[in-house]
């Protein structure tokens, strides 16, 4: 293969000369800055093949400045490896303010890139910058947007996610909006009139940014994963990204490409046929009644029946045994209008219940007023 890095942001090769600085013999380091904490590398992942003893090693871990000379020496216990069947040492670093000689990592303002030897090969990063306004790894105030990708604890191709490993890069960059749009689901009658059953609204959001292929065709990759999650500068906003779209165009300076990201946030406006209502603090949502009906037989049998009143959507049945001959607990959630519900798997005992009507605003729960009861149940064949 002409390429087989890993397509991670801080790519790790097994030679200098292919960093990217040295496409057409540039030797320009100030073309892009690959935004770093002061206190870590960003995240980074390699193959390597299995050492000829079956041993792994990771002999040094450093930071260079691009003239060569050694910046910083790194404990190389933060490295993980695992092993797959195929013959190959997975190297992985998931970062953690690192500390050197009794103190926190503190790299000054500059251009670096991490070497590491492993059984007794060299293997080199991409070169990073630690900008003029440092930040921690842990600091959420930044003045950098940060961009979070992984697929959720599934391995994606080569690249391996079940250890949790995360990617994760600082743009200096902004959002812009597009025109947001309306996405509508319904029916048409015998002449074409369209009745929309469900719509929601749509914001349609943009990311253009100048940066070398390396890192252009890792954010393409970032589309196919599962989660991928943005945090505005400073902390302003944060979402997760929805139909997240990567589209790359070379430049005519030969080396530069536009990444253009287009992507959508969860929406929170959606309109559909059932009418649901925002909960009003001091406004009434309560369990107004509850009838309790065990069938005492083998299966433990019992029927809930409830009234509400209210804006709730939910109601949420707690069912604990407490008259400790047995132990069991029972929790559902169930459509409030169904107003009913016979459930199994009580045992013989004195059961209590209860019934609590819930709102979920923005995917938060809200609780009303519950009601509680006591009832035994009889001729259960669970724990008799």
């Amino acid at each position: 293969m002409i390429y087989e890095e890993l397509k991670t942001p801080l790519r790790i090769y097994n030679q200098l000369h292919k960093q990217d600085r040295y496409i057409k013999n540039y030797n320009d380091v100030f073309f892009y800055k690959l935004i770093t904490p002061r206190d870590t590398p960003l995240p980074f992942q390699f193959r390597v093949p299995v050492a000829s003893g079956g041993g792994f090693e990771v002999s040094q871990f450093l930071i260079r400045n691009v003239d060569g000379t050694t910046a910083f020496t790194l404990p190389t216990d933060v490295i993980n490896n695992l092993r797959t069947i195929n013959n190959v040492d997975y190297v992985i670093y998931k970062p953690e303010p690192i500390t050197v000689d009794g103190s926190i990592l503190n790299m000054p303002s500059g251009f670096y890139y991490v070497e590491l030897v492993v059984n007794g090969y060299n293997y080199v990063s991409e070169v990073f910058y630690v900008p003029c306004n440092p930040f921690s790894w842990n600091d959420t105030d930044i003045a950098y947007t940060r961009l979070d990708w992984d697929n959720g604890g599934c391995d994606l191709g080569p690249i391996l996610y079940k250890t949790g490993y995360k990617n994760t890069i600082f743009l200096d960059t902004s959002i812009m909006q597009e025109t947001p749009e309306i996405q509508e689901e319904g029916f048409e009658d015998g002449i074409n009139n369209f009745t929309p059953t469900l719509q929601k609204y749509i914001d349609n959001l943009v990311i253009d940014e100048l940066m070398p292929f390396f890192l252009a065709d890792a954010l393409v990759l970032a589309s196919m994963h599962r989660r991928v999650d943005i945090t505005l500068p400073f902390n302003t906003y944060s979402s997760r990204l929805r139909n997240l779209k990567s589209t790359i165009a070379p430049q005519e300076d030969g080396r530069s490409y536009l990444l253009t990201l287009r992507f959508q946030q969860e929406s929170k406006y959606v309109n559909a046929n059932c009418c649901t209502n925002i909960p009003v603090l001091g406004g009434n949502m309560a369990i107004t009644s509850v009838t309790i009906t065990p069938a005492n037989d083998a299966g433990g049998n019992v029927t809930y029946k409830w009234a509400f009143e209210g804006d709730a959507s939910l109601v949420k049945i707690i069912a604990q045994n407490i008259g400790g001959i047995c132990v069991g607990a029972i929790t559902m959630y169930i459509p409030i209008t169904q107003l009913e519900i016979m459930l199994p798997g009580h045992s013989n005992d004195l059961w209590e219940v209860e019934i609590i009507p819930i709102a979920i605003l923005f995917g938060d729960e809200y609780m009303g007023d519950s009601v509680t009861e006591q009832f035994n149940v009889e001729n259960s064949s669970l724990c008799v």
